[in-house]
């Protein structure tokens, strides 16, 4: 971390005494998506810890908050001294979406932890009695009653003295443990029978799916059975929803899904959108047991918030999350079902509230390790994954219910590449089949820089601000026009070129002053740089010369490397009698015939004709599975890239511009550079005439209007590119329907394999559309217009 994070970042520990989970500063946010202080952008499958499950910033909520402002022209003026309806027209929703028919009340609060801290006082006043119980696992809040009411000692209740009494735990039932609905009554009836009277206790207060505890669901029949308890006793049943609430799990409230109705609810978080804002609904004539003035606080309810929370509820309706919930809970639980980790015991939920439990397979001991390291490289690669559970290895799925599609695949596509990662580290697969390469992969970076810069002329930089990681076993492609940068890199990790600024490492050891032959690392060059004055078995011996390797494992070693580029009968000949892809190998094998850590190659088939250049590709990329050995390659053609990485880093003008699997590059471009250098691309001046959620309505050459996805958050008014790959335009039979508009055929290309028509749109846009052969039937060799339609999703709009 260098910049501006670890400005901030430094500055943070000088001046707050508060922990944070990650290591950069976030600038600005759209919907599932965060943009942080340097501009790097992170996918958030945490939702602010489920506040934003209608997302962030969204334009209606947004527009809200403004209206109030300009109509109301105060934000605050207690309402308990000056009140205002949109308090009551807020209530009035809650409480008629709330379970139960009976009449209701609700009061507002700004925290969670507040809510349930009057939720307690409530049950107390209305029912005389002092007790409570809660559950072991469970989270009420960082308050003096909130940290008692939890059920975890650290870090909420370690080290903060006495706490509030006549507060008692009894086990969750939570059926990895041992531990049944059974189990659990019985430790209440033996509560009951050993340390409180049941006619002393005011309330039982539970979440339904248990939140920092680590995604516990409660059974319906455990709800039920407190449901009857609570009854036959005269006790409160308090269901927490802080979390749970607002149709994160496929239900408005969670506790709905066990057809218990509770005497009182607490919420907060997604009620208003990260706005500070909680809320108690209740019976009411047991709401109203509270002594006047007792319940409120200077900002509950404040108009702002409130104005935000209806606007919640509105989209909510609107846009059908209740049921997209059960959609995305789906997704996810078939993605963790395709990518199955031997150190995942339990994979649970409800709705979009999926978590993922890790316990050693051969203990069954907790497993926090696994988790924290999937959870760091996963942030690494721009993907936010909270983690919970009594010994924080549980990882928590908490994705914005309103995340796009296409972002929902970019982020589990990250996520299955990290989890393969992390499962293959014990996997017998993964282990290097050929003896020169014996290191096992680790979870660890292999190599990291960290806020490398590099100026050639103590001005320019060619390099700025360059933070990527390297992993082992994977084949690394560095993408980008001339003059990008890639190539420096890749000099800079070799260690023929030394950075001007920031850190290269190498296993965790700093190499900025290593020299080149002490990194233990295997270079191919584009001419392949093989001595033309001696045979192929001496230019794979001088390395391991200059190593002073013995001879006899010299020969050994160098026999070895033959075979693996199957070159075992060209020993005794020299570079000039070999061809192009012949002499390609032996560089090849000079660069791994040493045991190198990493292979790092600069465009080595650049000098090849296209057949030899598309036929070796293939090669090394077999080579790459066979051998587990890391390959980092630069290459400019993005043909190249695509066919043979696991990542590509995309470049330009020094910087990275992404970093993701060659399937995430094509179909979820970041911005328009890289949807216009990786892959064809037709490409529209417009604007945006509508916003809504992630997509937007363009406007293009003065009278078509498009669908797509709204990439970065533009606003109505606001100039733009649209990005369309020529494959995802298809013509159809009429001009009327979303997404479908009218061309002009200029002419067309035939390639063999498929044709491309050269359309134009009011003579003035010119584009391509790439059809198969089987498909163009009915449009090659017509002239004049052509009906087109395109899918919104795959409209990508841009900033210009």
């Amino acid at each position: 971390m260098t910049g501006l994070n670890q400005q901030r970042q430094d500055r943070k520990y000088g001046t707050i005494p508060i922990g944070v989970a990650s290591n950069f500063f976030a600038k600005r946010a759209w919907n599932a998506e965060l943009w942080d202080a340097e501009g790097k952008r992170y996918i958030d499958f945490a939702a602010g810890t489920a506040v934003a499950n209608t997302g962030r910033c969204r334009p209606r909520i947004v527009e809200a908050i403004a209206a109030q402002l300009r109509a109301f022209t105060l934000t605050h003026t207690a309402f308990q001294v000056a009140p205002y309806t949109s308090y009551i027209e807020l209530a009035e929703k809650v409480n008629h979406l709330t379970p139960g028919t009976h009449a209701k009340k609700t009061a507002f609060f700004t925290t969670g932890a507040e809510a349930v801290e009057n939720a307690i006082k409530i049950a107390r006043a209305a029912t005389g009695r002092t007790a409570v119980i809660a559950f072991a696992g469970a989270f009420h809040g960082r308050t003096f009653m909130g940290m008692a009411l939890t059920g975890k000692v650290a870090p909420h209740k370690q080290d903060f003295g006495p706490l509030p009494g006549e507060l008692y735990h009894i086990p969750f039932p939570t059926p990895l443990d041992g531990i049944t609905t059974q189990d659990s009554l019985k430790a209440l009836d033996m509560l009951f029978k050993a340390d409180i009277s049941p006619k002393r206790v005011a309330a039982i207060i539970i979440e339904p799916v248990q939140g920092e505890g680590g995604f516990n669901v409660a059974p319906t029949d455990f709800l039920q059975a407190l449901r009857e308890r609570c009854d036959e006793h005269g006790i409160l049943l308090i269901v927490d929803e802080v979390q749970t609430g607002f149709a994160r799990t496929g239900r408005m409230f969670a506790v709905e899904h066990s057809g218990v109705v509770p005497d009182l609810i607490t919420m907060a978080k997604s009620l208003a959108d990260g706005m500070s804002l909680s809320g108690v609904c209740g019976r009411a004539h047991i709401m109203d047991t509270a002594p006047r003035g007792s319940l409120g606080g200077m900002y509950g309810g404040n108009p702002l918030a409130l104005a935000s929370g209806l606007a919640v509820l509105d989209i909510i309706q609107s846009e059908g999350l209740v049921a997209r919930a059960e959609v995305l809970g789906e997704r996810l639980r078939a993605a963790l079902a395709a990518n199955k980790h031997p150190h995942v015991a339990e994979v649970r939920g409800l709705g979009a509230m999926i978590a993922a439990e890790f316990r050693d397979p051969a203990t069954g001991k907790p497993d926090p390790e696994t988790a924290a390291r999937i959870q760091r490289r996963a942030m690494e690669q721009g993907l936010i994954l909270p983690t919970c559970g009594s010994y924080g290895n549980v990882i928590r799925f908490l994705v914005p219910l309103t995340i796009p599609d296409s972002v929902l695949e970019e982020g589990l596509a990250i996520l299955r590449e990290e989890w393969c990662l992390e499962a293959s580290v014990d996997s017998p697969a993964r282990t290097r089949r050929y003896p020169l390469m014996s290191a096992v992969p680790t979870a660890e970076p292999l190599v990291r820089f960290q806020g490398v810069q590099k100026s050639y002329d103590g001005s320019h930089l060619v390099v700025r601000d360059l933070n990527l990681d390297i992993y082992p076993g994977e084949f690394l492609s560095l993408l980008g026009p001339s003059g990008s940068g890639k190539t420096t890199c890749l000099m800079m990790l070799a260690g023929f070129e030394s950075p001007t600024g920031g850190d290269i490492f190498l296993e965790g050891r700093r190499l900025n002053d290593v020299p080149p032959h002490r990194r233990n690392l295997g270079m191919v060059f584009q001419n392949y740089a093989l001595f033309p004055h001696m045979t192929v078995e001496r230019n794979l011996e001088y390395p391991l010369k200059v190593r002073k390797i013995a001879p006899k494992e010299r020969t050994k070693r160098i026999m070895d490397a033959l075979a693996m580029v199957q070159m075992q009968d060209f020993a005794k000949r020299y570079p000039a009698q070999l061809s192009g892809g012949q002499q390609q190998r032996i560089a090849l094998a000079r660069a791994l015939v040493f045991q190198p850590k990493i292979v790092l190659m600069d465009e080595p088939l650049g000098a090849l004709d296209k057949q030899l250049r598309e036929h070796m590709q293939l090669e090394l990329k077999a080579l790459h599975r066979q051998l587990g050995i890391t390959f980092v390659y630069v290459t400019h053609d993005q043909s190249e890239a695509l066919t043979m990485s696991n990542r590509i880093a995309v470049f330009n003008q020094g910087i990275i511009q992404q970093v993701s699997r060659a399937d995430t590059l094509y179909e979820s471009p970041c911005n328009r550079f890289v949807a216009g250098f990786v892959g064809d691309s037709n490409q529209f001046a417009g604007t945006v005439r509508a916003v809504d959620g992630d997509s937007c309505q363009v406007e293009i050459a003065g009278e078509h209007l498009l669908w797509g996805i709204n990439t970065q958050a533009l606003v109505i008014g606001s100039p733009c590119i649209v990005a369309i790959r020529p494959e995802r335009i298809v013509p159809c039979t009429d001009s009327n329907g979303s997404n479908q508009f009218q061309a002009n055929r200029v002419d067309e290309v035939y390639f063999g394999d498929h044709v491309r028509l050269r359309c134009r749109i009011a003579d003035s846009e010119t584009f391509f559309v790439k059809m198969p052969l089987a498909a163009d039937s009915g449009t090659r060799g017509q002239g004049g217009h052509v009906n087109l339609i395109v899918a919104h999703e795959h409209v990508r709009v841009f900033q210009p």
